[in-house]
């Protein structure tokens, strides 16, 4: 399973909000019996990585572009969830 597109508006940041909505997306993947998750972070967005770090992801070393933009690099991040 993977997370897809979360986004926080720029005057919500720095507030907690991205950290509830991993915790929830987390949350959410325990209690539907997902194993693992998937993500993938764009390259120099290192706040977002930060919070995937903190949330217990790790980096898989996979890169890929993003289908819209291919000069923008996206990284892989994965975590296994807990039961």
């Amino acid at each position: 399973s993977g997370l897809h597109s979360m986004w926080v508006r720029p005057s919500a940041r720095s507030k907690g909000v991205g950290k509830a909505l991993m915790n929830a997306a987390l949350a959410w993947a325990a209690e539907a019996g997902v194993n693992d998750m998937v993500l993938y972070v764009t390259r120099g967005n290192d706040a977002a990585k930060r919070l995937y770090l903190e949330s217990g992801f790790v980096e898989t070393g996979e890169l890929q572009p993003l289908r819209s933009n291919p000069d923008i690099q996206l990284e892989a991040m994965a975590k296994r969830i807990p039961r």
